[in-house]
């Protein structure tokens, strides 16, 4: 168990202890105890998280699974420390040439409004490294209002296994949720596959893709998750999911100078 939960749960219980035998009635006090725990466990996950991020342009930060100084040990027993590098960039040279657009965007469905991509690898058994990826896009239009429905329908267009746009709650470190759209498929994609030897191609593998949308403050916020199939046996792509989403802020926005 995380130690902050385990110092959490003691003092918390000693204080119980305190209370019962000073004659308190323990109905209220163990309600306020559970409550405790149940706050102390939700916020021990997003320990997992990078400090807020500002998407570029916006009003919106997120935070993304990444392993730092104060969280290292939540990372200890896993395979990756989730995005360990800076998001991708046009232009930038990860790899000592200029990078591949086909690594910045993904290749089943048009993204507009893109702002961020992360990209992450997870060592595989044959000495390569699988790719997994988080885009994220922020859109204020008028027309922002069809995109989850577009978005949904060019991937049902690409993939059969494609779900409809269903109603997803994503909790927050405080304990409230936030209300998305999420759809999800499973199909062959093209991923960047690094080989043993460290070269890395472009290939095509089955896996799967996970949109989310949310509405607030007058902008769309898109999160588009992927990764080859399998890693989700190494992976807990679903709770890196929820924090994620249940990290995301959209800031009211700032009126322009001499408006109301």
């Amino acid at each position: 168990m995380n130690r902050t939960v385990t110092n959490g749960c003691i003092a918390a219980g000693a204080v119980l202890f305190l209370l019962f035998f000073a004659g308190c009635g323990t109905s209220y006090y163990e309600q306020r105890l559970d409550k405790r725990i149940k706050e102390l466990k939700l916020g021990s996950k997003f320990n997992l998280l990078s400090s807020p991020i500002d998407v570029p342009g916006t009003q919106v930060t997120i935070c993304v699974p990444q392993k730092n100084d104060s969280n290292k040990q939540a990372y200890e027993n896993m395979l990756t420390g989730g995005f360990e590098s800076p998001p991708l960039q046009e232009g930038a040279t990860p790899d000592g040439r200029p990078i591949d657009l086909r690594r910045i965007k993904p290749n089943l469905v048009e993204i507009t409004d893109l702002k961020l991509t992360f990209e992450g690898f997870i060592p595989d058994a044959k000495g390569g490294k699988q790719p997994y990826y988080l885009y994220v896009a922020v859109s204020t239009g008028p027309n922002r209002a069809n995109y989850p429905r577009n978005l949904q329908g060019e991937l049902v267009s690409k993939i059969n296994e494609t779900t409809p746009l269903t109603e997803y709650k994503a909790q927050t470190p405080e304990g409230r949720s936030i209300d998305w759209q999420e759809c999800h498929a499973t199909g062959n994609q093209q991923f960047y596959y690094v080989k043993p030897s460290g070269e890395g191609q472009f290939v095509q593998l089955h896996g799967a893709i996970e949109l989310l949308f949310h509405e607030e403050n007058d902008a769309l916020v898109t999160l588009i998750w992927r990764w080859p199939a399998g890693l989700e046996n190494t992976i807990d792509f679903k709770s890196w999911m929820d924090m994620t989403a249940g990290c995301m802020k959209v800031k009211p926005k700032t009126p322009a100078p001499g408006g109301e």
